[in-house]
C-alpha cells in the first residue's frame, strides 16, 4: 500500500514537472512571437521613416534644388549672351564709326574717285584710306535708291542707265556726244530680294546687239569698272552670265546677258 502511494506521488511530481516545462516552453514561444512581432513592427516603422525621409528629399530636390540649378544655368547663359552682345555691339560700333568716316571721306573725294576710275587721272590725289578700299568706294558711289512707291522698282532709271550709259562709250568731255556701242533688243526685270538690311538685289536679263567684241568689252567695262557722272542714274551691277559666240567676234551678234542690279531702300 505504501508503495502504491509512493508511486502515485512520483507520477504526480512527474506530471507537474512536465506541465511546468510545457508552460515554460509555451511562455518562451509566446515571448519569441512577441519579439518577432515587435521586430516586424520596428522594421515597418523604420522602412516608413526611410520612405518619408526619401520622399522629403525628392520633394526638396524637385522644389528647390532643380529650380535653383536651372535658374543658375539660365543666369549664367543670359550673362554670357549679354556679354557677347555687348562685345558684338562694341565691334559693330567701332566698325560703323570707321565705315562712317570712310564714307564721309569718299563723298568729299567723289570727283577724284570718278576721274581715277573712268579716266585714270587724279589717282594719286586720293587719300590712302580710300585707295586701300578703292573698289568698295566705287561700289558705294554706284548704289542708288531705285525704290518706287507705286511700282516697287523705278524701271525707268534702269532702262535709262542701260540704254544711255552702259551701251555708250564714256567720253573724256561731258559735252561730247557719246558713241553708241550697242542696242537693246529685249529686257526683262525680275522681282527684288533683300540682300541685307536695306540693301536689295533685282535680276535682269538683257539681250543687246553688239557690232563686235570690242563693243561688248566696252559694255562689260562700263558695268564692272566705270562710274556714271550722272548721280541720279547710277546703278551697281554684277554680271552673272554672258552668252556670246567668240568664234564670230568680228560680226554683229545679239548677246544674252544675265546680271543683278543692287540698290538701297530708305
Amino acid at each position: 500500500m505504501q508503495n502504491n502511494n509512493q508511486e502515485q506521488q512520483n507520477q504526480d511530481l512527474i506530471q507537474k514537472l512536465m506541465e511546468q516545462q510545457n508552460n515554460e516552453h509555451q511562455e518562451k514561444k509566446d515571448d519569441d512571437q512577441i519579439s518577432i512581432s515587435t521586430a516586424r513592427v520596428s522594421s515597418i516603422k523604420y522602412r516608413l521613416y526611410v520612405f518619408i525621409f526619401l520622399a522629403l528629399i525628392v520633394v526638396w530636390i524637385v522644389d528647390y534644388i532643380l529650380p535653383t540649378r536651372e535658374k543658375t544655368i539660365w543666369l549664367h547663359t543670359t550673362i554670357a549672351d549679354k556679354q557677347q552682345q555687348i562685345t558684338n555691339f562694341l565691334e559693330k560700333k567701332s566698325q560703323y564709326e570707321k565705315d562712317k568716316d570712310l564714307i564721309s571721306l569718299m563723298e568729299i573725294n567723289e570727283n577724284k574717285i570718278i576721274s581715277c576710275v573712268n579716266y585714270k587721272v587724279w589717282c594719286t590725289e586720293i587719300p590712302q584710306e580710300i585707295r586701300e578700299n578703292f573698289w568698295f568706294a566705287r561700289s558705294y558711289l554706284q548704289l542708288n535708291n531705285l525704290h518706287d512707291p507705286k511700282m516697287e522698282i523705278n524701271e525707268k532709271i534702269i532702262l535709262a542707265n542701260i540704254n544711255e550709259y552702259l551701251l555708250k562709250e564714256i567720253g573724256q568731255n561731258n559735252n561730247e556726244s557719246l558713241t553708241r556701242i550697242g542696242k537693246i533688243t529685249n529686257i526683262s526685270i525680275g522681282e527684288s530680294k533683300v540682300v541685307v538690311s536695306q540693301l536689295y538685289s533685282i535680276p535682269i536679263r538683257l539681250q543687246a546687239s553688239f557690232a563686235n567684241k570690242d563693243n561688248l568689252l566696252t559694255f562689260i567695262e562700263n558695268v564692272d569698272k566705270n562710274v556714271l557722272e550722272a548721280k541720279s542714274y547710277r546703278i551697281l551691277y554684277k554680271i552673272d552670265e554672258i552668252n556670246y559666240n567668240i568664234m564670230e567676234y568680228d560680226q554683229e551678234q545679239i548677246v544674252d546677258i544675265k546680271m543683278h542690279a543692287f540698290y538701297y531702300q530708305e
